[in-house]
Formats: C-alpha cells, structure tokens, sequence
C-alpha cells in the first residue's frame, strides 16, 4: 500500500518559516495545482497569526507499506 502527503514551506510576516503538511494527496497531483493551493493560502493568510507572504518549497512525500509476517 502507498500513501503520499504534501509539505509545503512558507515565509511568514516575521521571516521565519511556517511548515504545513497536508496528508492523503493524491499521488499524481498536478503542479499547477500545488502552486494554486499554495498562492490561495497567501492570499487568504490573515487566518494565520503569522500569515505567509511568499511559498518557500513544496514536497510531495510518497510512502509505501510492506506488512511482515511475523508468525511465519
């Protein structure tokens, strides 16, 4: 089984970095997708008391999952 999340990195008002993850993204997202998603939080960061002013970097992590049988 595989599963994949989206980290995306952000410099903040006071020009520190603000991390936020986002799991269960589908594998084969788009990324013109990614860069919307992430101007759309810029444009609405006035939710964030330390709201994002510009994208830093964006990583999609992909995982996959082997069970081992132990009772073997």
């Amino acid at each position: 089984m595989t599963g994949a999340k989206l980290a995306l990195t952000f410099i903040g008002a006071n020009g520190s970095n603000m991390k936020l993850n986002y799991g269960y993204i589908n594998e084969e997202v788009e990324p013109t997708d990614v860069r919307t998603l992430a101007q759309t939080i810029i444009t609405n960061g006035s939710i964030f008391s330390n709201p994002p002013v510009s994208s830093k970097s964006a990583k999609l992590i992909v995982t996959t999952e082997t069970d081992i049988e132990l009772n073997a």
